[in-house]
């Protein structure tokens, strides 16, 4: 189970991994994009990242993993970010980052044909860091 500081970190080092920069990458307690990259041509990615579980200690889901709820509300969330970057820079790449679990491989299945018809790389996060990208 990881949180969304890690799916951030992970994301971030794949992406230097292969060549491209990232400008900013922001934690849960920041405002703004999670990650903003440049690939080699100059082009401008920005991810959403969801976790698989609170990062703050203290809260009720610190150290548990989200519920299909929650997990379905993250991703309603995360659709509804890179959409408004799809309306408002549609140069722009796009991607969600999410942890690669039951509860979120079976969320994103069930709006496959809406994530490949607006373009959006799905970024899956591994619990030990490895990322596959669709």
């Amino acid at each position: 189970m990881i949180n969304e500081n890690q799916v951030v970190d992970y994301v971030c080092k794949y992406l230097e991994d292969n060549n491209y920069t990232v400008d900013e990458h922001r934690n849960t307690n920041e405002k703004g994009y999670d990650i903003v990259a440049f690939n080699e041509n100059g082009k401008k990615l920005i991810i959403e990242a969801k976790g698989g579980t609170s990062s703050k200690p203290g809260t009720n889901r610190y150290g548990k993993d989200f519920n299909q709820k929650q997990v379905k509300t993250h991703v309603s969330v995360a659709i509804y970010a890179v959409g408004k970057v799809i309306n408002f820079d549609p140069d722009c790449e796009v991607g969600i980052a999410l942890p690669e679990n039951d509860e979120h491989v079976r969320a994103m299945k069930k709006i496959q044909k809406v994530i490949d018809l607006l373009a959006i790389k799905v970024y899956w996060v591994s619990s030990n860091g490895e990322v596959t990208v669709e």
